[in-house]
C-alpha cells in the first residue's frame, strides 16, 4: 500500500510540476489588431484582385462587330455585289484607270478620283448602289443585313 501511495504522490508531483511550469509562463492572449494586419510583403496582399467578369466579352453579351473591306477594280470587276452586317465599319476601295466621280446612294457619299476609299459604318438596313455619277454605270450593289 505504501508503494501505491508513493507512486500516486510521485505522479501527482510530476503533474503538478508540469502544470506549474506551464502556469509560470504568461497565458496565451489573442493576437492584437496590429499583429493581425497584413504587411505589404504578405503574399495574400500582393495577389491581384479577382473578378468573375470576363474582360474578353462585351458587357452586353454581343460579339464584337466585324469590319467589311471591299476592293473593286472598275474595269476588271464592276459591277460587284457585296454585303455587310448592320453596325459594321465598312471600307470600300475603288480603283479606276481614269478619274471618276463615285456616289454611294443612301449614304450620300461622293468621292472623285482614280483611287478612292469610302469609309463609314453600315448603319442603315437595305440595298444601296454605288455608281459612276457621270455615266450612271453601276459599280457596286451593297446590301446591309440585320445581324
Amino acid at each position: 500500500m505504501n508503494r501505491s501511495v508513493g507512486v500516486f504522490v510521485l505522479a501527482s508531483a510530476v503533474l503538478v510540476g508540469c502544470s506549474s511550469t506551464e502556469s509560470s509562463e504568461s497565458p496565451t492572449l489573442p493576437p492584437s489588431t496590429e499583429q493581425v494586419a497584413a504587411t505589404p510583403t504578405d503574399p495574400v496582399n500582393t495577389m491581384p484582385p479577382t473578378s468573375t467578369a470576363s474582360k474578353d466579352e462585351p458587357e452586353t453579351g454581343t460579339p464584337p462587330t466585324l469590319s467589311t473591306n471591299i476592293e473593286i477594280d472598275v474595269e476588271a470587276d464592276a459591277p460587284v455585289e457585296a454585303s455587310a452586317v448592320v453596325g459594321s465599319p465598312t471600307r470600300i476601295r475603288i480603283v479606276s484607270e481614269e478619274e471618276r466621280e463615285f456616289h454611294l446612294h443612301g449614304y450620300d457619299i461622293e468621292l472623285t478620283g482614280d483611287d478612292v476609299v469610302f469609309e463609314f459604318v453600315a448603319d442603315k438596313l437595305g440595298v444601296f448602289e454605288l455608281e459612276d455619277h457621270h455615266t450612271g454605270d453601276l459599280i457596286l450593289t451593297f446590301e446591309v443585313l440585320a445581324d
